[in-house]
This record gives structure tokens, C-alpha cells and sequence, in this order.
């Protein structure tokens, strides 16, 4: 969550992001009030931080569950 947390500063103007972490899974929220596309960028890019944070833990030999 930590490792993704940082990039939400960047987010679009009328774009919300929140994540929480409990027990082991993280929950995102993302609210927009723009375009469809912008927001399928800010969903795309949010998933890319998450799947490169996963993988930098796995190389480190980190349990992810």
C-alpha cells in the first residue's frame, strides 16, 4: 500500500483515489467525476504501481499473501 500510496498525489483533477490496507488486502476506491477515458488511465495506471510493487516484493522473496 505504501509503495502506491505516493503516486495517488498526481491524480487528475476530479479524480479520487483512497486505499486502505487490512488483514493482508488492500482495498482501493477510486471516485471520478471525469471522462471515461481519463479514468480508465488512472485505473490502468494505479494497476501497473501495484503489479511492479508485487513483483519487487516477490524478487526480494516477500510473501504477498
Amino acid at each position: 500500500m505504501r509503495a502506491v500510496s505516493p503516486d495517488n498525489k498526481g491524480v487528475p483533477a476530479g479524480t479520487e483515489i483512497e486505499i486502505s490496507a487490512s488483514g493482508g488486502k488492500m482495498t482501493v476506491r477510486i471516485a471520478s467525476s471525469t471522462d471515461l477515458q481519463s479514468f480508465l488511465r488512472t485505473v490502468d495506471d494505479l494497476l501497473f504501481c501495484i503489479q511492479t510493487a508485487e513483483r519487487a516484493l516477490a524478487s526480494l522473496g516477500k510473501n504477498l499473501d
